[in-house]
Formats: structure tokens, sequence, C-alpha cells
């Protein structure tokens, strides 16, 4: 098992709080960590810290650059609910619905529209 990146490191606090700003004042220091957990396990090997998919797998991947997402909030719920698939029907991103809680989803939702600039 890998350690997540350490929150005493100041470049990987900015990082990860940059696009999610009032979710993280609001809830403390908790919250930070539910953050770090949730995207930094799930999301950042491929959108990488700072939502701009700058990461070995986003480039063979084609992964989508999240701080020029469009979706709604809905829309990215049911993206992360049910994953993404491209036009052959082949998955470009795992579905996490039966992987995370309703809360982690969430959770998540806020972060990529904290990440838009």
């Amino acid at each position: 098992m890998h350690s997540l990146p350490s929150l005493a490191n100041p470049g990987v606090c900015r990082r990860l709080t940059r696009g999610v700003g009032l979710v993280i004042l609001l809830g403390g220091i908790q919250s930070l960590t539910a953050l770090e957990e949730v995207y930094v396990k799930n999301c950042a090997s491929c959108h990488g810290p700072d939502g701009h998919a700058r990461t070995p797998a986003a480039r063979k991947l084609a992964v989508k650059d999240l701080t020029l997402s469009k979706l709604t909030e809905p829309e990215i719920l049911q993206t992360l609910q049910k994953g993404r698939v491209d036009k052959r029907g082949q998955p470009t991103m795992p579905a996490f619905g039966d992987k995370l809680s309703d809360s982690d989803l969430r959770t998540l939702v806020k972060v990529v529209t904290g990440f838009r600039k």
C-alpha cells in the first residue's frame, strides 16, 4: 500500500486545496483529510493533484483537465457514479458509484467544481 502525500508538505496542501477553497475552510482539518483520502486515492493519479491532468496516465488516456470542466454538478455526480465510456463503448473512466459513499462522491463533485478557473 502506498502512502498518501503528507499534508505537512505545503506544496501538496496548496495543490489539494487550491480548487476547493471554502469547502476546506468550513470543514476544517477533517475535511482536508477526507479530501486527501478521497481525491488523491481515486482521482489524482489521472487528473493530477491540481486537476490539470498532467500525469503519465492522463497523457496516455486523454484524461480531461478538471479546471476546464463545464459539467453541471448533477452531470459530474453521474459521471463519478457511472464512469465514462468513449464512442466505441470502451471505458475511459471507472465508475465509483459502488466503490465510494454518497458523501465521498459529493465531496468529489465539490473538488471538481472547485478546480475551475
